[in-house]
Order: structure tokens, then sequence, then C-alpha cells
């Protein structure tokens, strides 16, 4: 799904787009800067995942950064989605970094890796975005050819963004595909992955706008035609020099807000949660999550199943999800998140004579969806073809997995 945030896909047919010049002289890099990052991707009519009327995910990160010491702050919004709608924030203070989920309302503190003097850390998404980090427009497609993932690269003129000259890189192919999908563009500070040695089919193109005076990449457009996915990233907003309130760069955990530890070496992974299984005589058992909901009770049809989950701070599991699926490609999906009730659902009418708290329903281009609260989770169910009572009855049938 779109909504795991940016997937690594990429760009677009050929467009030679005149020069244009700005009168703004060049700030030389490492100055202050505030800028405002939007990440947008179309979604499919038919995402689940995605927000009531919705055909969009939205990220909008405001990033604010300050030399001498080097201390930055991101903050990263989320839109379309329902239930991870909300705000991340990162702040480097110049010595630890601190991390902030506002859905679950933690935090953790850690120690920023070193790197190379002059080198700017971008927020990480899947899009590449901020100060290129080198010297000159060449410099950032020679990194790029000295890939043997790249077998294209080249200028394909020039454009304006934010009344600033840049220069368009083209990169080809955007994706390549053989026994496994291997996504090729660099995400912000990653290195270019090699394609695989079998793969079978690659295409689409990747277009980066780059102001050559500052080395700050504006704009990245990906049409992933033919096998990956299409977004556009870029930044909205730039002010240099700008006055920044030293206070930003620091970190006053919320009113309750819980700490995670941080364990040294330790690494997180995210994937599957398990899968459905079936009785003898084909009742349908949902896979089952510690410390999240399962349900006891599943519709006939509705057999296969798989889970998901993702890892949050200190390896801790704020959400999974779980889809069933029929034969006649209708489906239901339990979502699952450590965090309040979101605003935005509040506004749904609510559900009477249930055993649920706060339970909200709506009903919207043939999807149900039904969303309450059990102590600090809270659970969404939606179909494309169950009506809501039996939304209700397999909500309702649900209980927390020790």
């Amino acid at each position: 799904s779109p909504l795991s945030l940016l997937p690594l896909s990429l760009f677009a047919a050929t467009l030679l787009l005149a020069a244009c010049t700005s009168d703004e002289p060049a700030t030389a890099p490492g100055a202050a800067f505030y800028a405002e990052l939007t990440f947008e991707v179309d979604l499919p009519p038919d995402d689940p995942h995605a927000a009531p009327g919705t055909d969009r995910l939205t990220t909008l990160v405001r990033w604010w950064y300050a030399p001498d010491p080097d201390r930055w702050r991101w903050e990263i919004e989320t839109t379309g989605t329902i239930l991870e709608d909300g705000i991340a924030l990162t702040v480097f203070d110049g010595d630890e970094t601190w991390t902030y989920d506002d859905a679950s309302n933690a935090y953790q503190r850690a120690v920023y890796p070193t790197f190379p003097e002059g080198m700017i850390p971008s927020p990480s998404f899947s899009a590449r975005l901020g100060p290129a980090n080198l010297d000159s427009v060449e410099e950032f497609m020679q990194q790029l050819r000295d890939s043997s993932a790249v077998a294209d690269v080249r200028l394909a003129g020039e454009s304006t963004a934010l009344n600033r000259r840049t220069q368009i890189v083209e990169i080809r192919p955007a994706w390549s595909s053989g026994s496994s999908a291997t996504a090729i563009a660099p995400g912000s500070g990653q290195d270019v992955r090699p394609a695989t040695q079998d793969t079978l089919t690659s295409g689409g193109v990747v277009r980066i706008s780059i102001d050559p005076d500052r080395m700050f990449i504006m704009r990245s457009a990906v049409d992933g035609e033919g096998g990956g996915q299409s977004y556009v990233a870029e930044v909205t907003t730039l002010d240099y020099d700008a006055a920044i309130d030293p206070a930003l760069f620091t970190f006053d955990p919320p009113p309750g807000a819980r700490e995670v530890e941080t364990t040294e070496g330790q690494v997180c992974s995210s994937g599957s949660s398990g899968s459905a299984s079936s009785d003898s005589l084909g009742v349908t058992s949902a896979p089952r999550q510690s410390g999240f909901l399962s349900p006891a009770y599943i519709p006939a049809g509705y057999g296969s199943s798989s889970g998901s989950s993702h890892s949050g701070f200190g390896c801790e599991i704020p959400a999974v999800s779980t889809t069933f699926r029929s034969t006649d490609g209708s489906y239901l999906i339990l979502n699952q998140r450590v965090r309040p009730l979101p605003a935005a659902t509040a506004a749904w009418p609510p559900v009477d004579g249930t055993t649920l708290d706060d339970a909200h329903s709506q009903s919207e281009d043939g999807i149900t969806r039904l969303i309450w609260r059990q102590d600090t989770i809270v659970a969404l169910l939606e179909s494309n073809a169950l009506p809501l009572e039996e939304l209700l009855r397999i909500a309702e049938s649900t209980q927390l997995a020790p």
C-alpha cells in the first residue's frame, strides 16, 4: 500500500523546460534555513487504507536547520490515512536526537551518528530533497553513474522552483524487477542500490530538479510507468538565513509522554505477523499479535488472511494490520494502532447499543468502516461487502491477545 510511506519507485516522460533565472543571490551551503517539503502519492480508488473521500496521501515536512553547531528540527505531518495521521517530530540539539510520535505520545533519545563535515542530513524518505551535499550538478550525476544500477543519467533542460533556476537530471530506469522487485533511486542520505543480476524488466524515469547555485534538490518527480509507483516530492517553501528561535532545537516532553529506552545495537524488523488458519469445519481464526485485539468470529467465506506489523521506538510494535479476503474479491481489514481516537473519526456517527467504547461508523463509496477504542488501542474494521451489523459482531468478539 502507498501508506507505508512513499515506497521507492520512480519518474516521468522527458520534458525540456525553458530556462529562467532568479535575481536573488545564491547563498553559500551551510547557512541556516527554514523549508517546507511536500510528498504526494496518488492512491488507487479502492485503497482500503485511505481515509474516506481521499485519493491522495500527503506528507508535509517542516524543517529548521542552523549551523555552528549543526542543529535541526523535522516536523513530519501525514494526512490521508486514518490511524496513521499525525505528526512525528525529530529534534537534534547538537548532542542528542529526540524523536517523538504524537499518536502514541512516546519519545526516544539517542546519540546521532557522526557525519562528514559539511553534510546536512535530510528527513528519510524515498524521494531525495534538500541539500545534495555535493559541490556541483556534474558531481551529483557522476555519483549516480558510478552505480551499476543506473543505466542512463543525463541533463534534461532547466526549470524554476520558488523563482530559482534549477537543472533537471533524468535517471533511467526508475525501477527494475526480476525474481524480486529492486528499488534503484536513492532515498535521502542513501546510496543507490544495485540491481539484481536476474532482472528481466525495467522502466520509468526519475526527474530531479537541483538549484545549481545552492546545490539544493528542489523537486523529485516520479513516473513509474509500467511497473512502479508515481509520486511527486517538492520544496514548497525555502527561507535562507531565516531568523530561527534556538528553542526550536530543544525538546520538552509533552504532559504524560512516555520515554522508550534506546538499546544499543538493537535491530528491529517489520513484516508478517502470521496467517489465518481454518479448522476442520472451515472456520477461520485470525493471526494473533500479543497486546492487540484478535477476533473470535470471522464470517464464512473469509478464509484467506495475512497479517503485518511495523516496529516503533525500542522495537515496540505500535500498529498491526490483518486482511481477510474471499474468493469473490471482497475483503475485511482490521487495522490497529496504539493512539487516541483520531479527531477526524470523532465526527462519524456514534454507534449505539454496543459494548464497544467510543464506537463510530461511516459508509462511503461502498466501504463500511467501524472504529472503536479499547484501552490504549484504536481499532478500525472495514469491508467492501459486509454490513455494519457484521462488523459489530466481529468487533464485539475481539479480545486482547496475551
